[in-house]
C-alpha cells in the first residue's frame, strides 16, 4: 500500500527552481505571493537546513531571502532568518488582511469589512511605508521564544480609522531606525520583555 507520510518520513534533500506562488483573494482576484523563488533544503542529523530566496515584486523591488534551520523532536525547535529590503507596507497589509485568519482580518486591515466597535483593536491603514533589515526568529517546544531585529523604516503615512463620528487622524514618519528584542520569560515568570536599542527616529 501506498503510504504518503512513510515516503516523506524518508524524504532527505528539496531542490526547486523558478518556484511561483498565487492565491485567490476573497473577492476573486488573484495574489502573487511569489513571482520568481527558489528552495534548496536538506536534511542531515536529525535536522532539516533550508534557504528560500524569492522575489515577490509587488512588495518589494528587490528579494527576499530567508533560511530555516529546524529540528522536528517531540516539538519544533530551530531558528529563522529573514533578510528584507524596501518592504512596500501597504501591499503586505493588503496581502495580510487578504491571506490572514478570518478572525483577524478586518483588524490587520485597518477595520476594513468589521464592526466599528472592532475598530478600536485594529491596525492603522497604512498609506505608504517601506520596511528593511534582518530578523531573527528562535522557535522551542513548538512556540516562538525569541525575536530579534535590525530594522529600518521609512516614509511611513498613516491613518487611524474611526466610525462617522470621528474623524480619521493620518501619521507621518519619515525614518525610525534601531534593534529590537522580544523574548518570553522563563516559565516559573509568566509574560514577556522587550527591548529597544540604538533607535534614530525623524518625523520630518
Amino acid at each position: 500500500d501506498f503510504k504518503p507520510m512513510a515516503l516523506l518520513s524518508r524524504l532527505r534533500q528539496i531542490s526547486i527552481e523558478q518556484l511561483s506562488l498565487q492565491f485567490q483573494g476573497t473577492g476573486g482576484e488573484l495574489i502573487s505571493l511569489i513571482d520568481e523563488g527558489s528552495l534548496q533544503a536538506r536534511y542531515a542529523n536529525g535536522r532539516w537546513r533550508a534557504q528560500l530566496i524569492l522575489t515577490a515584486a509587488e512588495i518589494s523591488p528587490r528579494s527576499l531571502k530567508i533560511k530555516l534551520d529546524l529540528e522536528q523532536r517531540d516539538q519544533i525547535e530551530g531558528r529563522l532568518y529573514v533578510r528584507a529590503t524596501e518592504l512596500n507596507l501597504t501591499r503586505l497589509q493588503q496581502w495580510m488582511a487578504t491571506l490572514g485568519p478570518v478572525a483577524a482580518r478586518g483588524q490587520i486591515g485597518a477595520c476594513r469589512g468589521v464592526d466599528v466597535g472592532d475598530c478600536a483593536w485594529a491596525l492603522p491603514e497604512i498609506d505608504e511605508g517601506k520596511l528593511g533589515g534582518e530578523f531573527w526568529m528562535h522557535v522551542s517546544d513548538g512556540a516562538i521564544k525569541q525575536i530579534t531585529a535590525a530594522f529600518h523604516l521609512d516614509d511611513l503615512v498613516a491613518t487611524r480609522l474611526h466610525d462617522g463620528m470621528v474623524p480619521a487622524v493620518r501619521s507621518r514618519l519619515k525614518s525610525l531606525e534601531g534593534k529590537l528584542r522580544w523574548r518570553t520569560k522563563p516559565e516559573n515568570d509568566l509574560g514577556w520583555s522587550l527591548i529597544l536599542d540604538e533607535l534614530m527616529l525623524d518625523d520630518g
